[in-house]
């Protein structure tokens, strides 16, 4: 099970929990502490929108985090490094969430 909190990304295995948090010296660290989103999708990749990181996407094997973070200079990307919400299409490819919104309720670009 996990759990989104404003310290950290939590997964709870049915007998102890584990804990996930941005650590800066850390590339492959939560890039926030604050979740605010959480969202898996069909090929069961779990997918973290944070207060004010971007988006994470979460490897299983390595238990690494990958971020995407707003880039000025990409036409195609996320609007902005808050995530409120997350939302998996219906089409069956495994790119990340194909609807992602931000604070101002702007929905950010399909493709990260």
């Amino acid at each position: 099970m996990w759990l989104g909190t404003l310290d950290g990304l939590n997964r709870f295995d049915g007998y102890r929990f584990t804990i996930y948090k941005h650590d800066p010296e850390d590339p492959g660290s939560l890039s926030d502490s604050g979740v605010r989103a959480l969202c898996e999708d069909r090929e069961g990749t779990l997918w973290v929108g944070t207060n004010n990181g971007g988006l994470c996407r979460f490897d299983r094997e390595s238990e690494r985090f990958v971020r995407y973070r707003h880039d000025p200079s990409r036409a195609a990307g996320i609007s902005g490094n808050r995530v409120i919400s997350l939302l998996v299409a219906r089409r069956r490819s495994p790119a990340p969430p194909s609807f992602v919104s931000n604070r101002q309720s702007q929905v950010l670009r399909k493709h990260v």
